[in-house]
């Protein structure tokens, strides 16, 4: 991706910050332009929605379990299930927030800080955009583990085939091969980062 430097640079568009979450191209031009308080906005969106998907993970699993089971009123179950477990839901998403945040935060400060230290002439401020952004991914991966919800439904007779077992159970198998698939999209893509803003100051 080239981006056009004959313009003063301005910080990402809010367009931007959203095609982030998909957009590889969106994520170098962030790295590029970012300061460190949009840095710091995209570090509490992660937190938040990670966060969200975490408390609301085993609920899931019960909304497809009961949703799958014969003679079930799935309409009135989830409408009661949103007004009671939801909040307390909500409130186990609320005290994982600044958990995942402070976790998010130290690591990408400490990345940034070593970064930029072992490239003296390389910007602090872009390598903690950069180093920010970079961790978008995380949330492809929480996603990922909601499918984690299916795993429950293939049950099988003896321990060696249990649901648990990551090798038998089809749906727990899938999400393994596809959290190392999106590992590796990750490397790859913090290369791309890290190339994207080696002269950028």
């Amino acid at each position: 991706m080239i981006l056009d430097y004959s313009r003063p640079r301005r910080g990402p568009t809010l367009g931007c910050c959203i095609r982030t979450l998909w957009s590889s191209n969106a994520r170098v031009e962030f790295a590029q332009c970012a300061s460190w308080a949009h840095a710091i906005v995209v570090l509490t969106s992660i937190a938040t929605v990670a966060a969200i998907l975490t408390a609301s993970d085993s609920w899931l699993r019960e909304a497809v379990v009961r949703g799958l089971a014969p003679k079930a009123v799935f309409a009135q179950w989830i409408f009661d299930e949103i007004l009671t477990a939801g909040r307390s839901t909500g409130r186990f998403a609320l005290q994982l927030i600044p958990i995942y945040f402070a976790v998010l935060a130290v690591t990408v400060y400490g990345i940034a800080l070593l970064w930029a230290r072992r490239a003296p002439h390389q910007n602090w401020t872009r390598c903690f955009a950069a180093s920010s952004v970079g961790a978008v991914p995380v949330l492809w991966l929480f996603l990922l583990l909601q499918l984690e919800c299916l795993s429950p439904l293939v049950n099988y007779d003896d321990l060696w085939h249990h649901h648990l077992n990551p090798l038998t159970n089809s749906v727990r198998f899938a999400v393994f091969v596809g959290c190392m698939g999106m590992v590796a999209l990750w490397i790859f893509e913090a290369a791309r980062l890290k190339d994207s803003v080696r002269y950028q100051r």
